[in-house]
């Protein structure tokens, strides 16, 4: 069953990118800062450079979830805090968008996006920080929102660390896209 469901996620993957031309990948790196703890930084990373990163999340036909074996770790300001964004006050969150925190955030409808579009996100964008008890397993998923062009474009993504019965151990992306004019 499993190479099944690996052939297909495959044969999607390159349908979607055939189809639009445009993809990302989606990596992270970790660091082990505390004993007993990882900080892990993830990164979108553009297949074109021509591709300004513009949101991270969920947007109505795709849930924007981050889910965790145990809590993300906050501290007052720390090097290895969790969080959503890229640097300082340059992302912005929509109305109600849940707090980076606990072991499940989710959201339809809500997303991060780029508070300052006069300087453009551009090529490798570390989009997060999740640090978590050493150990733990997570998933990540939702849609970046590239512009090129003039046009929004909505990739999505999945990255998963959690092993289960249908859940592949290794990291996996699949992107689609649909275009929107601005």
């Amino acid at each position: 069953m499993k190479p099944l469901v690996f052939s297909t996620l495959v044969t999607l993957c390159i349908s979607a990118q055939a189809f639009c031309g445009l993809g990302f990948t989606l990596d992270y790196t970790e660091e082990e800062i505390n004993p007993g703890e990882i900080t892990y930084r993830f990164f979108a990373t553009p297949d074109s450079p021509e591709m300004q990163l513009i949101g991270i999340g969920g947007y109505s036909a795709r849930l924007f979830q981050f889910t965790s074996e145990t809590p993300l770790l906050q501290r007052d300001g720390l090097q290895n805090d969790s969080y959503l964004g890229w640097g300082e006050d340059e992302t912005d969150f929509s109305e109600n968008f849940p707090a980076f925190e606990g072991t499940s955030v989710e959201t339809f409808d809500g997303f991060y996006f780029d508070a300052n579009l006069q300087t453009p996100l551009i090529g490798q964008v570390q989009i997060a920080q999740a640090t978590l008890s050493e150990g733990s397993g997570f998933s990540f998923s939702g849609i970046a929102r590239y512009l090129t062009n003039g046009d929004k474009i909505d990739l999505t993504f999945d990255l998963s660390t959690i092993p289960g019965g249908s859940t592949l151990v290794a990291v996996f992306l699949l992107g689609t896209c649909s275009r929107r004019r601005s």
